[in-house]
């Protein structure tokens, strides 16, 4: 995605970062949903665009990884619970910008079982 000034890559790793699929096993995690979590975390993309954006104003040297962690709730498929698990940039307005933006977000089509995201998203600016 480009920016005038920023551009963000958003990388997935659900069940625990880049853990191993098989872990997921009975979790409700089929590859239906990781799909589904992929395509709603790429639709959001734009808005933490726009997160990223007011954190480069505050900062202009500001980059690096926030890793979130949320859950697709049971049969509505909301993402709740959403949190930050690690950041290694030091801005919590881009933290709680994030988690606002992943709080609004839900499956298009929920899983039976409530299942546990961890997602990393890595901000970097466009030189």
């Amino acid at each position: 995605m480009k920016l005038p000034t920023t551009s963000t890559k958003v990388a997935a790793a659900v069940c625990g970062l880049l853990g191993a699929l098989s872990s997921c096993a009975g979790s409700g995690f089929s590859t239906a949903v990781r799909s589904d979590v992929q395509a709603r975390m790429t639709s959001a993309q734009p808005k933490f665009a726009d997160c990223y954006a007011q954190a480069l104003k505050r900062n202009r040297k500001v980059e690096g990884t926030v890793l979130v962690s949320f859950v697709a709730k049971a049969n509505s498929g909301k993402f709740e619970e959403v949190r930050v698990v690690r950041s290694d940039i030091a801005d919590p307005e881009l933290d709680m910008c994030v988690v606002k933006e992943i709080s609004d977000l839900k499956l298009d089509k929920p899983a039976k079982n409530q299942v546990a995201v961890e997602y990393p998203i890595a901000f970097l600016a466009n030189d």
